[in-house]
């Protein structure tokens, strides 16, 4: 499953089930990138829970098969985050695309997003 920073951030500030904590790892591979890197900014042990997530609102990812939630008493479901992500999309009033554009189509491709009333973000 791939999905946007910017729709990440999203649910990852508004979506996240109460309760819940990371199981095993938050780390992801950037596409063309060799190796895994955490999702959020390095800081002090004293302030982890309020770390930046470093994924850029414009880059597109593949969410890792196990990035799992636990409940932080123990006791509960664990969720996959990939399901939890399908359903908040799902139920979202719109959708997020980072798109290429060839230069000489721009203006008709932001006439095109004026008629449907979509909002370029960047």
């Amino acid at each position: 499953m791939r999905i946007s920073g910017k729709e990440f951030k999203e649910f990852h500030d508004t979506a996240w089930p109460d309760g819940y904590i990371w199981w095993d790892n938050s780390f992801y591979t950037p596409d063309g990138a060799e190796d895994a890197i955490d999702i959020y900014a390095e800081t002090s042990q004293d302030d982890m829970g309020n770390a930046p997530i470093i994924i850029g609102d414009d880059e597109m990812f593949t969410v890792p098969d196990d990035w799992i939630l636990r409940p932080e008493n123990g006791s509960g479901e664990e969720y996959n985050i990939r399901t939890l992500l399908r359903r908040w999309l799902k139920k979202k009033n719109s959708t997020t695309f980072v798109v290429s554009v060839p230069k000489e189509k721009e203006a008709e491709f932001k006439a095109a997003l004026k008629a449907l009333k979509a909002t370029i973000l960047k």
